[in-house]
């Protein structure tokens, strides 16, 4: 019940409505339970009203905002016509269901044409820019970093047992 009254607080993703979640409740029943059920002990042997809650979570995650990090993000930024300063709009996307794309308009970081304001607004954190600039996270330099000491150190301690 605790689930089912934190999702019907949520917003719909833009373009959803309920109509959405019923076409979402037979998707998830018709393609996605079984494959969950199939995870937990007992060969999915659940009471009823805890697939329904499992039905209900993965419903409301095609329709509803939520706080996953499965997105991707845009950004768009322009002028129009009749604007001296860049408006820019930020968007996440979740994916698509039935034709929709699901996505939220994230409006902590948009700002619209304003001649007396300027606004400095990030994007990406230090990681991500490093990720996209360089083409490889960070965290692989110091994997590899850690994989080559680790080895080294195999090597010269084999090396030694030889002499």
């Amino acid at each position: 019940m605790l689930l089912k009254m934190s999702f019907r607080k949520k917003p719909f993703f833009e373009g959803f409505d309920e109509s959405d979640v019923i076409n979402a409740r037979e998707f998830v029943i018709n393609n996605y339970l079984q494959i969950a059920l199939d995870i937990f002990p007992n060969n999915g042997d659940l009471p009823e009203h805890l697939k329904t809650q499992l039905i209900n979570f993965f419903t409301f995650i095609i329709c509803k905002e939520n706080v996953t990090s499965l997105y991707s993000g845009l950004v768009f930024a322009g002028f129009g016509s009749d604007e001296y300063y860049a408006s820019i709009i930020t968007i996440q996307i979740y994916g698509s269901f039935n034709n929709k794309v699901m996505y939220k308009i994230i409006h902590g970081k948009c700002s619209k044409s304003d001649p007396d304001n300027s606004v400095i607004i990030p994007f990406a954190s230090e990681d991500e820019v490093f990720t996209f600039v360089r083409g490889f996270n960070n965290s692989i330099i110091n994997f590899m970093g850690n994989t080559v000491s680790q080895l080294s150190n195999v090597i010269l301690e084999n090396l030694r047992k030889e002499e």
